[in-house]
C-alpha cells in the first residue's frame, strides 16, 4: 500500500511592510505649521509702556513762571518803606517849665512867623527889608529845637505854632519856703519830667511858713512833704527823744 502524499502546502504570501498598508499618512501633517492645526493663537500682549504714552495724553508743559507781583499784586515795597517809624513827639526844652513861660514863647513865636513872612513877600518884591524881632532865651531854644539844625521855612513855623497850641500838658504846682535859683528849679523841672511826664509844666510859689520840705499839688492829690508835717507825723518819737535827753 502506498503512503499518502502530503498535501501540498498553500503558498504563503510574501511580507510586506506595515507601511505599505494603503492607510495614508494625512498629506499636509508633516508640512502645515502648528498654527494651522491648533487653535488661533490668543493675541500677543502688546509692549509695556509708560501708562502716561497709553492711556493718558502728556501733560501739557506748564508755562514760564512768572513773579506774582506783575500778574495779580504790585511788587512788594520794602519793609522799611511800609512801616515809617513813628516821629516822637516834641518835648519842651527845659528852660520853658511853667505855663506862663509857655504863653510867652507862643507869642514871641508868632510874631517871628509873620515877620518871615512879611520878610519873604519884600524880598521878592525888591523891598526893604525890617529887622529881625529880638526873641527871649527860651523862644530861641524852642525854636532850635524844633528845627533841629534844618533852615527855617513859612510851613515849618506854622506847624511849630500849632504845635505848641495844641499841647496839653498836666501841671504841678510847687510850693517851697523860697523860690529857687536857675539851678535848683532846673533840676526840679528834669527830675519831674524824668520821673512822670515828659512834658510836665511847674508853677513854683514860696511860702515862708513851711521852714522847709516841699509841697506838691497835682489837680487830683497834694503831697506834703515839709519838715512842720514831719514834725507833726513824729511827734510821739520827738516826746520820747526828749524825755531820753
Amino acid at each position: 500500500m502506498t503512503a499518502p502524499m502530503p498535501a501540498p502546502s498553500e503558498p504563503k504570501p510574501a511580507a510586506q511592510p506595515a507601511v505599505a498598508e494603503h492607510t495614508p499618512a494625512p498629506a499636509a501633517a508633516a508640512k502645515t505649521p502648528a498654527v494651522a492645526v491648533k487653535g488661533p493663537e490668543p493675541a500677543k500682549a502688546p509692549a509695556t509702556t509708560p501708562a502716561t504714552s497709553e492711556t493718558k495724553p502728556a501733560p501739557a508743559k506748564a508755562p514760564a513762571a512768572t513773579p506774582a507781583a506783575s500778574e495779580t499784586k504790585p511788587a512788594p515795597v520794602p519793609a522799611k518803606s511800609q512801616a515809617a517809624p513813628a516821629k516822637k513827639p516834641f518835648e519842651l526844652p527845659a528852660a520853658v517849665y511853667s505855663p506862663q513861660l509857655l504863653e510867652a514863647v507862643q507869642y514871641d513865636i508868632q510874631l517871628y512867623l509873620d515877620w518871615y513872612r512879611q520878610t519873604k513877600v519884600q524880598k521878592q518884591v525888591g523891598a526893604a527889608v525890617v529887622a529881625e524881632p529880638t526873641h527871649s532865651a527860651e523862644t530861641v531854644l524852642v525854636i532850635e529845637a524844633w528845627l533841629d539844625g534844618k533852615t527855617p521855612t513859612v510851613e515849618s513855623l506854622e506847624e511849630l505854632v500849632r504845635t505848641l497850641k495844641n499841647m496839653d500838658l498836666p501841671q504841678v504846682h510847687v510850693m517851697l519856703a523860697a523860690l529857687p535859683n536857675r539851678a535848683q528849679r532846673e533840676i526840679l523841672v528834669n527830675w519831674f519830667r524824668n520821673n512822670s511826664v515828659p512834658g510836665l509844666l511847674l508853677s513854683f510859689v514860696a511860702d515862708r511858713n513851711l521852714g522847709g520840705g516841699i509841697v506838691v499839688r497835682t489837680p487830683n492829690r497834694v503831697f506834703d512833704f515839709t519838715w512842720k508835717q514831719q514834725l507833726v507825723a513824729g511827734r510821739d518819737k520827738l516826746a520820747g527823744i526828749l524825755k531820753s535827753v
